[in-house]
């Protein structure tokens, strides 16, 4: 995190959010066994709404990909060290696509080039150890979103495809 980025602040009470920028990264922090945390202060417009001693939690944007293709992690593969996704050609046939991978929230990933919109992606999830299903995604384009939390949170896929990926950082 740095000064500068953008943040989401989400009050408990009423779950109201606001969106602001970090002013100010403390240089002291304080230790525990799971680590340091130092505090960060982000500045934001107040509507009135927010009153001294209430709980919020605060969203950081660590990075942004908009008009993305994304397809389920699941569907990305890789041998020699080269991604590749499973197309479905019109004629049923299927071949190996070399891909370029982005942003990656744990459900879904950007897909930077390989692959377009509208294009079906087959990949095989596993659900357990006697058991799979083969799946087939088709990308379509739209306003979708996915967003990516750091800090071991769980990301939240939203959208599919021509949307945009949003890589962030919870805390509160």
């Amino acid at each position: 995190m740095k000064a500068g980025q953008e943040a989401e602040i989400t009050l408990t009470a009423n779950n109201k959010t606001y969106t602001g920028k970090i002013d100010k990264i403390s240089d002291v922090g304080t230790y525990s066994t799971s680590g340091s945390t130092f505090p960060a202060y982000v500045k934001f417009t107040n509507d009135g709404t927010v009153k001294l001693g209430m709980s919020a939690s605060c969203t950081v944007i660590l990075d942004k990909a908009t008009n993305v293709v994304a397809v389920p992690q699941e569907a990305v593969q890789t041998a020699n060290g080269t991604n590749y996704v499973v197309v479905v050609n019109s004629d049923g046939s299927t071949q190996d696509v070399t891909v370029q991978t982005g942003l990656s929230n744990g459900a879904y990933t950007e897909i930077k080039s390989g692959l377009n919109v509208g294009e079906t992606v087959q990949y095989t999830v596993t659900t357990n150890t006697s058991s799979s299903m083969t799946n087939f995604f088709r990308g379509t384009g739209g306003g979708g979103a996915i967003q990516i939390n750091g800090g071991g949170q769980r990301g939240t896929g939203a959208g599919t495809s021509g949307g945009g990926m949003t890589r962030q950082q919870t805390g509160n």
